[in-house]
């Protein structure tokens, strides 16, 4: 990586860490907020990738039609974890705007 972009964006991103910690005054906030991004991804997200990774990197040709409804069920759990990752942040959010 470009020493110029790794300490950029290294200074950059301690920035915004002191930005935040300077203006959000309740901890609640950003633990809720991580937590919804946190329990789709790992829930539902990471595993419908590590699997169509999988399939593509070591599946081979044979028998990938049989393997047709795991794709089908590993895109199905991306795109409920998006869904679910959205609503949840959307509570969140609202629940902080009505603080």
């Amino acid at each position: 990586m470009n020493p110029l972009m790794y300490y950029g964006l290294s200074i950059l991103l301690y920035a915004l860490c002191v930005t935040l910690s300077i203006f959000v005054t309740n901890l609640k906030t950003i633990v809720e907020l991580l937590s919804a991004v946190a329990f789709s991804s790992l829930s539902f997200i990471w595993p419908g990738m590590f699997y169509l990774i999988a399939e593509k990197r070591y599946g081979g040709t044979a028998g990938r039609d049989g393997r047709l409804i795991h794709r089908i069920h590993a895109w199905a759990e991306i795109i409920i974890g998006v869904i679910v990752m959205g609503v949840m942040l959307v509570n969140n959010i609202m629940k902080i705007l009505d603080e």
